[in-house]
């Protein structure tokens, strides 16, 4: 959604707006009056009042949030979105400034009334900007400074955290002085038995399975909160079982590469957003970063990606076990009910045919670890004419994937090793 801005007049909203597309100007004449001269001779001079005002103004607004980055209005505009509750920045000149606002406004040839009453009212007005109280952000201009060095102050003043660059030199907790009490044995196991490969998938029941029937023998456990994750070591290989979203993934995946696990594999569900009735199963080459996680191992970027290396061997089991899959891009996002159509059909265009919640977060963690990853999803929900719906409970999937990513493990721990 774009940001609202209530830019004063002479600030330079018609010079940005035709500099950017992303940006638009709705002058409130334009809506309150009637056949007006679309000049700035002309401001100031209108008679006739449109019959849908104020509301044709409020409706442009609001669709402009929709289509653009910033949207610029007047001050009938900031008295609308006070009422109505919508959030809007103000950029405003110093009071310094009124000499060289006036030129401007004479230069651009507003009529004399209009520059007569900004040559009277201008203090007025700069003060009652200062005390806009429901304004979310206020930036005052300086001398020579013009609304696009507002928005540039204004971008900075609210950059999210989140984009800020990331020094891992000086963690405060790392795997290392992490308070997990299995970590020592884990580790002289895995050290001992030279293991560097990891299968991760999303079934704690099937670890159990593992360990009754004899398959596999605990070395450690990952906890979350209140419950954990076992983990299980199989032949030359561990299996463990991650809990949803980036979080989670990305500290189960430090804690693995901590052991030495030098190759993964996840495998797990997602929900379609293209119907591909011919395959059981997506291999993922890429992910759009739709989340928070992986800005702390990855620089800003639209896509993170699979081992290319690692995925050649997963496709040849996969053809030779007779599963049809695909090689695609996975939309993920970790937030639970903010799958937005709009935002959905943007994914779509950079090439996305399901969502999930880790894949883009593996992806950062194991490029900043220097660690080979890759992915199975099989879909168990669809998004279909703009509409969700469950095709299969994940109960009736779990087991199956994940007995096969047990098998597949077994075949590519064999040919890593090779």
């Amino acid at each position: 959604m774009g940001r609202v801005v209530y830019a004063f007049p002479a600030s330079g909203k018609t010079f940005l707006c035709k500099k950017n597309p992303r940006c638009i100007e709705l002058a409130s004449e334009d809506y309150h009056w009637c056949n007006i001269e679309k000049s700035e001779s002309g401001k100031g001079t209108y008679s006739n009042i449109n019959r849908d005002w104020p509301n044709n103004y409020l409706n442009a607004i609001i669709e402009a949030k929709r289509k653009y980055d910033f949207i610029f209005i007047t001050h009938s505009g900031s008295l609308l979105c006070q009422k109505y509750n919508i959030h809007y920045d103000l950029i405003y000149p110093s009071l310094k400034c009124k000499d060289e606002y006036i030129l401007r406004m004479e230069k651009r040839k507003n009529n004399t009334e209009f520059v007569q009453n900004m040559k009277q009212n201008f203090e007025k007005y700069i003060i009652s900007c200062k005390e806009d109280n429901f304004a979310d952000e206020k930036i005052e201009l300086d001398l020579n400074e013009y609304l696009e060095d507002g928005i540039i102050k204004l971008s900075k003043l609210n950059y999210s955290p989140l984009l800020e660059k990331f020094n891992a030199a000086n963690n405060l907790i790392t795997t290392k002085n992490s308070t997990n009490i299995y970590r020592k044995k884990t580790k002289e196991i895995c050290e001992k038995q030279n293991i560097k490969y990891a299968l991760i998938i999303f079934n704690n029941l099937f670890l159990d399975y593992l360990i009754d029937n004899n398959i596999g023998i605990e070395i450690g456990r990952f906890y979350s909160g209140s419950d954990y994750s076992k983990i299980v070591l199989v032949d030359k290989f561990l299996i463990s079982s991650s809990f949803l979203g980036g979080p989670n993934a990305s500290a189960l995946m430090e804690e693995l590469a901590y052991y030495g696990i030098k190759f993964f594999l996840t495998i797990g569900t997602a929900c379609n957003i293209e119907q591909n009735n011919d395959f059981d199963c997506m291999v993922i080459k890429k992910a759009i970063r739709d989340e928070g996680t992986s800005l702390f191992y990855k620089e800003p970027s639209l896509y993170a990606y699979t081992s290319s290396y690692l995925n050649k061997f997963l496709c040849d089991e996969l053809i030779k076990n007779d599963i049809k899959f695909y090689e695609g891009t996975t939309w993920t996002i970790d937030a639970y009910y903010r799958e937005n159509l709009d935002r959905m059909k943007k994914r779509i265009q950079q090439g996305a045919t399901c969502i999930d919640m880790e894949s883009s977060v593996w992806c950062s963690v194991a490029e900043n670890l220097n660690l080979h990853f890759s992915q199975i999803l099989f879909f168990t929900d669809i998004i279909k004419k703009d509409n969700w719906y469950k095709n299969k409970s994940n109960q009736e999937i779990k087991y199956d994937i994940s007995k096969l990513g047990l098998e597949v493990s077994k075949k590519l721990v064999k040919r890593l090793g090779e």
